[in-house]
């Protein structure tokens, strides 16, 4: 009768056990095989080859030694605008500057006495 009894009782607590020990393997093994995955680079590059919404984004006089930086392809239409607007700021700005010089030149100097006013 003892017997029965501690079954009865033990049970629940024998199965509440095993999933805890499921969770405590799983909380452990998922890390270290992302870690184990990850730090290959071989398998890395594998992993973003079959993505396919990642892609290298690499400007074209990068080297073949430099990391590969993977983003989506939205970010790099996004870079692409950043830095086509900064491009067109800088040249702006160029020849802004060169008229303003050529001003000078022509007939600032001989106007003022050497103070600039703005």
């Amino acid at each position: 009768a003892q017997c029965s009894a501690w079954r009865l009782t033990m049970a629940p607590v024998r199965s509440g056990l095993r999933i805890e020990w499921f969770k405590f393997a799983v909380y452990l093994g998922a890390p270290i095989g992302t870690v184990y995955a990850f730090n290959h680079p071989e398998m890395l590059q594998t992993i973003i080859r079959n993505r396919n919404y990642v892609m290298n984004y690499l400007p074209p006089e990068a080297d073949e030694d430099a990391p590969v930086v993977p983003i989506k392809p939205s970010e790099a239409r996004r870079i692409d605008d950043i830095l086509e607007a900064a491009k067109r700021r800088t040249a702006e700005a160029s020849l802004q500057l060169a008229a303003e010089a050529a001003r000078r030149e022509g007939g600032g100097e001989a106007t003022g006495g050497g103070a600039e006013t703005r």
